[in-house]
């Protein structure tokens, strides 16, 4: 047991001596050659006696940098750099750093909750995760490891994996996929079984993805091509994330063992270290499956490195200076008097400018005072100086340098001046007398000199003149700043001034310096001139041209003038004068012109109020020629056109109703008058006639003149008539229905039957509307007789208004009522005779036929022709025989029935038809007495001559009916 135990812990020791060899190494540049890209560099954590965090430039070989440095108990392990976002991942013990990559600045530190030492990183920079391992013992032989991510957006910590607690375990080759979905990480237990598993970082689930993989130490993901590639004793191999699979070939085989790999993330260049028995690295990079080239030898003792892009390295510099000249001072100045002069430090270089300072020196370097700059230095910072109090006066000047870690020194000069400033007392000065009037440039422009007597250059040099009479000098400016012993300036008269005495007080003024005042005085004497310099007026020009020696003008305005403003001057601006009109009126505005000549005088007065002269203005004023109108209207009619002077042409258009109007007329000028109104080219006056079309009226206005003349001419179209009215329809029977009404339009009347035509009076509303009668033109209010028919009868009633458009139709249904005559005009019995002997109003009758007569026929005629006969209940024809009628023996009743056309009067006639019976007697009859036999030749005689008889009527009724008879 006791040999198991030993064995057991010699594995342990032996397990623990390669996880030192694999962290472990040891500084040293030698033999360095270039094979990286541009700024590609390597990162690498260094152990005893180091303890420092490391940068060395891939591309130019230069000398490592060291970024961060810690102490042997918090030795630098892990590293991840995130060259996108600029920062830069180590951990020490139990603690990950956070710092820029371009300033090294700190900027974040977190702390592993369970204090346990972190061995490697996997960053997931993309998604801000930065997952890590460590290792912990129970003190009883029991090794585990965990895995833990670092969230770097809020600072938290999370375990995601712990190794089983019931053995010896080692976690190595810690590796995150490309999109951050999967984690890779080697396990190995006590008896050196080793495999790759992989974790899931959403679901944290962990499954064996690759088995019996020997002893690796590191690997590293190829995120192109989404490969796994790790260190397996003496050899690189590679395995597909995707399916698991182990490439069977080893991708890289050596002599020596390797315990680190990293990858150029620039190309996909994949490099390793290997370690001799002191634990130094050295830096290969795979050319081929057998074949490494050096590029770093003995690298020092390496826990960790990783390739990345690194910053362009930082420059440390500030901006130039320029040299300062602090504002004079005056000798006695108060400590308020100065002014500390900020300065501006400006960082030009990447780095961050540390132990800033800066330094004084020169011979005047104890007349400031100096205040420190700010330090660090981001960007800007500022700086004071100032002088110190009481300096007498003199010239002070000095040397300022600043300097800080890393910089060339920056230096500049200040200068301080403290000055005594004065000037020389400056006597009154007289100007020569002038005469009031006097031309300009004849006064006297005297010179006076200001002479410096201070040490200090005087500044802001101005002269000021003060005091009642001021504004009566013109004086320049001595020079701003006076270099030499003096500078001079002017004093004058102004132009023009009046008489009298002018006094004032200059003061020389100057930074520093007590104010100079002295007198200055310039006499005037009153003048003599009494004459004009200028006479015009605005609204006219003078004859003769003026001249101070002319002493009567004159001028002409035309009519619209009615004013004129006369405008003097005098050649002595202390002159006086007043304008007269010839009213001897004092005129001090405008002055009112008359039509014709208005005189005026304007008499000039000296300023010693003695000389005078009078000069005479005579206007003319001509009439007006002003025809224009100031408003124009006829009455009771709107023109299309806006009245105004200029518009010549007007027009209106009025209904027909609008037959006469009045023209108005107003001129602009009231003198103007009409001369002339024509209506269509004759003389014409109110009120004026408009016939229907185009009224042409003219009007020519006079104007005061009499000469010019203005003619307005208004064109009014009076409109034809839309009246389609009637003014009366009347009838000659009947009675309208309803009555008349100009706006009804459809009537009717009932006549008799007797009634066989009417007579209508239609009457247009408007003389020239045109009238039509059933299609027929008629005359407005003449009769037209219209012939009636038995029932309705209709007129139509056109009306076309006078303007041809507008027409109307009136309608008139003449209702003429049916005959109601039932009476019969001839009735006759062929066969036999009637008795009585017809008459109309006899309606009954009697026949007596003789035996032989077996059949008769009716021949009844109606007095109207439109009645309707029926004779027994059958239609019959007026006027022809009805069909043979068979006669019994005896009593035959026969109707006739007449239906007069009203379709209501009925009246029946009766002809009661006796047939005698036969005849039974044996003797022979006499030839007019006895009874003929039936089959005797008399008797067929007899019934012959009585159809002959009623064929012969029936014959004359057909001739009739024909119009023969």
């Amino acid at each position: 047991m006791k040999i198991v135990e030993y064995k057991r812990r010699a594995t342990v020791i032996v397990l623990i001596v390669l996880l030192v060899f694999s962290f472990l190494g040891f500084l040293r540049i030698a033999n360095q050659e270039v094979y990286a890209n541009t700024n590609t560099s390597l990162y690498y954590t260094l152990g005893d006696p180091e303890y420092s965090v490391m940068q060395m430039n891939l591309q130019n070989g230069s000398a490592p940098e060291t970024l961060a440095k810690q102490g042997a108990f918090f030795e630098p392990r892990a590293i991840a750099v995130d060259s996108e976002g600029g920062y830069i991942y180590y951990s020490a013990r139990d603690r990950i750093y956070k710092m820029k990559q371009d300033t090294l600045q700190e900027v974040a530190q977190y702390d592993n909750p369970s204090g346990y030492v972190i061995n490697e990183f996997a960053l997931d920079a993309s998604n801000h995760k930065l997952y890590f391992s460590d290792a912990y013992g129970d003190g009883s032989g029991t090794f585990f490891s965990r895995v833990l991510v670092l969230d770097l957006t809020n600072g938290s910590i999370d375990l995601l994996y712990d190794t089983p607690t019931d053995g010896f375990v080692f976690l190595f080759g810690l590796s995150v996929s490309h999109n951050g979905d999967y984690l890779y990480f080697q396990i190995r237990d006590l008896y050196g079984d080793s495999s790759i598993y992989r974790m899931d970082t959403g679901g944290l689930n962990v499954e064996e993805w690759i088995s019996d993989i020997g002893n690796p130490i590191r690997a590293v993901v190829d995120p192109t091509t989404d490969e796994l590639y790790f260190s397996d004793e003496r050899m690189i191999r590679k395995a597909s994330l995707s399916t698991g699979a182990v490439q069977s070939e080893p991708y890289y085989s050596g002599e020596h063992h390797i315990s680190a790999i990293a990858r150029d993330p620039s190309d996909g260049t994949i490099y390793f270290g290997i370690s001799d028995n002191t634990f130094v690295i050295s830096m290969y990079r795979v050319i081929s499956s057998s074949e490494a080239e050096l590029v770093v030898a003995d690298i020092g003792r390496v826990n960790d490195m990783v390739i990345a892009e690194a910053p362009q390295p930082l420059t440390y510099t500030l901006e130039p200076i320029d040299d300062i000249k602090l504002p004079d001072l005056v000798e006695g100045y108060k400590p308020e008097d100065k002014w500390p002069r900020n300065i501006l430090l400006r960082n030009t270089g990447a780095g961050t400018l540390r132990n800033v300072y800066a330094s004084i020196d020169g011979p005047g370097k104890d007349a400031f005072i100096l205040q420190q700059p700010y330090s660090p230095i981001e960007t800007t910072t500022n700086m004071s100086i100032e002088a110190k109090n009481e300096l007498a006066a003199g010239n002070y000047r000095a040397t300022v340098t600043i300097t800080a870690d890393n910089m060339e020194p920056v230096s500049f000069q200040v200068t301080q001046e403290v000055h005594t400033y004065s000037i020389a007392p400056i006597n009154d000065q007289t100007l020569t007398e002038l005469v009031s009037g006097y031309a300009s440039g004849t006064q006297e422009t005297r010179s006076v000199e200001v002479v410096r007597t201070g040490t200090g250059i005087p500044r802001n040099v101005s002269a000021n003149i003060s005091g009642t009479n001021a504004e009566a000098f013109e004086i320049t400016q001595p020079a701003t700043t006076i270099v030499g012993e003096s500078s001079s300036f002017t004093v004058k008269a102004k132009d023009e001034l009046t008489s009298g005495l002018y006094t004032a007080t200059i003061t020389i003024t100057a930074d520093h310096i007590q104010p100079m005042s002295f007198q200055v005085t310039q006499t005037i004497l009153p003048s003599t001139e009494a004459r004009l310099g200028g006479l015009s007026i605005a609204e006219g020009t003078l004859t003769p041209s003026f001249d101070p020696d002319v002493m009567h003008y004159t001028a002409h305005v035309p009519h619209e003038r009615d004013s004129i403003t006369l405008a003097a001057s005098t050649l002595h601006t202390q002159a006086t004068y007043t304008v007269y009109n010839a009213e001897r009126e004092i005129v001090t505005g405008p002055a009112a012109l008359t039509v014709g000549k208005n005189l005026f005088e304007i008499h000039v007065t000296a300023e010693d109020g003695e000389a005078t002269e009078i000069y005479v203005i005579e206007v003319t004023r001509a009439p007006s020629s002003n025809a224009d109108i100031h408003s124009l209207s006829l009455k009771g009619i709107t023109l299309n056109e806006t009245v105004s002077a200029d518009v010549y042409q007007y027009t209106a258009t009025v209904p027909n109703g609008v037959a006469v109007t009045d023209l108005q007329v107003e001129t602009v000028d009231m003198n103007a008058s009409v001369s002339a109104l024509t209506v269509n080219g004759a003389l014409a006056d109110n009120p004026i006639p408009l016939t229907v079309g185009s009224n042409r009226i003219e009007v020519t206005i006079l104007a005061q003149d009499g000469v010019t003349e203005q003619t307005y001419t208004i064109i009014v179209t009076r409109v034809a008539s839309d009246n389609v009215l009637l003014s009366s329809l009347d009838v000659n029977e009947g009675i309208l229905s309803p009555t008349f009404d100009p706006s009804i339009y459809a009537y009717s009347i009932e006549v008799s039957h007797n009634t066989t035509s009417v007579s209508i009076t239609p009457v247009v509303d408007h003389k020239n509307a045109k009238l039509k009668i059933n299609g027929e033109p008629q005359a407005s209010g003449a009769p037209i007789r219209i012939p009636l028919k038995v029932g309705t009868t209709n007129v139509l009633i056109e009306i076309e208004a006078e303007n041809g458009i507008h027409s109307s139709t009136y309608t008139l249904a003449i209702q003429r009522a049916a005959n109601s005559n039932a009476a019969l005009e001839d009735l006759k019995l062929i066969g036999g005779t009637l008795s009585p002997v017809f008459a109309a109003d006899q309606l009954t009758y009697d026949v007596a036929v003789p035996y032989s007569v077996s059949q008769v026929s009716v021949l009844a005629t109606a007095y109207d022709p439109y009645a309707v006969l029926r004779m027994n209940g059958h239609i019959a024809l007026s006027g022809e025989p009805s069909a043979p009628i068979e006669l019994e023996v005896g009593s035959n009743m026969i109707t006739v029935e007449v239906t007069a056309q009203d379709g209501m009067t009925v009246q029946e006639y009766q002809i009661n038809v006796n047939r005698s019976k036969k005849s039974n007697n044996s003797n022979p009859p006499q030839r007019d007495k006895k009874e003929i036999p039936d089959d005797s030749p008399e008797l067929f005689i007899d019934e012959l001559r009585a159809q002959f008889q009623m064929v012969t009527e029936l014959f004359r009724s057909y001739l009739r009916s024909i119009g023969i008879f």
